[in-house]
């Protein structure tokens, strides 16, 4: 089962949504990470893989690209792997997760964190590669 602790309520409602799915999780989580990159100003290009982008968005030098490879690693493994991640795996790609958002927000003021959050574009899925 999918434990889910202190966690906004966006990432909330998705790992909630998924159950004990746990290659759903792990989807959840790079959506969380996806959408944040894109409001932050790095969107996905429709024809990058996960490494792709995580190594494009790292070489732009303000956010850890170890944490970023990382993630991409487990979302390819729950995605195209033989059998389903456990438990661990999708907890360690949440915290990663919450650790590049927290990096993003960063040196952000407040006013730009507010817009971020409430980002049209987010609102309507667009932000969802």
């Amino acid at each position: 089962m999918v434990v889910v602790e202190e966690e906004d309520d966006k990432s909330r409602r998705r790992v909630l949504s998924t159950g004990a799915d746990t290659r759903a999780a792990i989807a959840a989580s790079w959506s969380d990470l996806t959408e944040s990159l894109f409001v932050a100003g790095h969107p996905r290009r429709a024809d990058e893989t996960h490494r792709e982008f995580v190594s494009r968005v790292a070489r732009r030098g303000e956010l850890d690209p170890t944490r970023l490879d990382r993630i991409a690693a487990a979302v390819d493994e729950a995605r195209y792997g033989d059998e389903a991640p456990d438990d661990e795996l999708v907890g360690a790609t949440r915290t990663l997760v919450r650790e590049v958002e927290q990096q993003l927000d960063a040196g952000v003021t407040w006013q730009e964190k507010i817009k971020r959050r409430a980002d049209p574009r987010i609102l309507v899925g667009s932000g969802r590669p």
